[in-house]
């Protein structure tokens, strides 16, 4: 992490300390920061878009829109870890079939990016949080570097636009190293899966990046 990335970081924290004095957390918040791993895993409602594409959680149940309202504009350490678990648990139901029956080997494991603007903005990359904390159950899986799949373009939020209009909001927004991609199993992340645009896209830059075989999972969809 670069200097100016480092010092965006520790404002963010900052700024979030100051509004946790300010504003205490309200009643649905306080109960998120009470949930537990085994809480969450009972709200888990997987939803598989095809073969090697799935989400784990329903978007719109009450506590999952929060988790990642806390997630994406607070940056909740307790909510990372959450989702970091479950995504956890259910890679260690699924990695042991891919390794047995698609030689799914050593797996890179790539945070879906967001533009360089809106990480200014925002200070940090919210599936990037989550990714940290996954690899670090799994020895056998790697973090990719920062640069490995980026958002060169600045797109408009998908939840503005009608479905038909977001494949082509993403079109040629995303670009993939080819000596890190080129030949490696991956498995991409993301944190909500609506229309699927944006993971087709990051899925189509990978392949023709070299990807081997490519897991796509998101926390909600």
């Amino acid at each position: 992490m670069n200097a100016g990335r480092k010092f965006l970081s520790h404002v963010h924290y900052f700024a979030s300390f100051i509004l946790n004095l300010l504003f205490p957390p309200q009643e649905q918040e306080q109960r998120i920061l009470e949930l537990k791993e085994e809480d969450l895993l009972k709200l888990q409602l997987v939803k598989q878009f095809d073969k090697n594409c799935i989400a784990l959680f329903p978007y719109q149940h009450p506590t999952i829109k929060h988790m990642v309202w806390l997630l994406k504009y607070r940056d909740n350490a307790h909510v990372s870890d959450l989702f970091a678990k479950a995504g956890g648990e259910y890679l260690t139901l699924v990695l042991e079939d891919l390794y047995l029956f698609s030689n799914f080997k050593d797996p890179l494991l790539i945070p879906m990016p967001i533009s360089p603007a809106r990480l200014r903005e925002r200070g940090f990359n919210q599936t990037e949080r989550i990714a940290e904390k996954i690899v670090t159950q799994f020895p056998y899986i790697s973090l990719c570097n920062k640069n490995v799949l980026i958002k060169y373009r600045e797109s408009k939020p998908q939840t503005t636009l009608p479905r038909k209009d977001r494949l082509n909001n993403v079109k040629n927004t995303l670009k993939g190293d080819e000596r890190a991609i080129s030949g490696r199993n991956i498995i991409l992340l993301d944190d909500v899966i609506t229309t699927g645009s944006t993971m087709k896209e990051a899925r189509e830059t990978l392949r023709k990046a070299g990807a081997k075989n490519i897991l796509c999972v998101a926390l909600a969809h």
